[in-house]
């Protein structure tokens, strides 16, 4: 139950923070950078609670460990994106910031399908 409420939660998170920084991209108008970076710092912590519950019950470490280490490395380019390659190159750094939030999700779907299978993860 903890884990699909995370999902969800997670999910939400994501929508939400993906159509808000497509308008600011788009738009150019930046009012809403707060409520955006609220819900990003609530999508980091949804992804690093479900994969925790996750990694509890499957016994993946990894997915713990790889999960806090993509939550750390979105949130803190998110907080201070507004300071690397300003100017023209800026779009990079947007750019990486969508695509490291698109791979969490990802693994996040991945690791959910995984659970709702019952696939316990391979020991070496």
């Amino acid at each position: 139950m903890g884990a699909r409420i995370a999902s969800i939660g997670l999910r939400l998170c994501f929508l939400i923070n993906l159509v808000l920084g497509l308008y600011f991209w788009i738009t150019g108008n930046d009012a809403l950078v707060g409520l955006h970076m609220l819900v990003g710092i609530l999508f980091v912590i949804s992804l690093w609670a479900f994969s925790a519950i996750v990694g509890l019950q499957t016994g993946s470490v990894g997915l713990v460990g790889g999960s806090f280490v993509l939550g750390l490395l979105i949130a803190i380019l998110g907080l201070t994106q507004t300071s690397i390659l300003e100017g023209g190159a800026h779009w990079i750094v947007q750019v990486v910031h969508l695509l490291l939030a698109i791979i969490a999700i990802g693994f996040a779907e991945g690791y959910g399908a995984r659970l709702r299978r019952g696939v316990q993860p391979k020991t070496a």
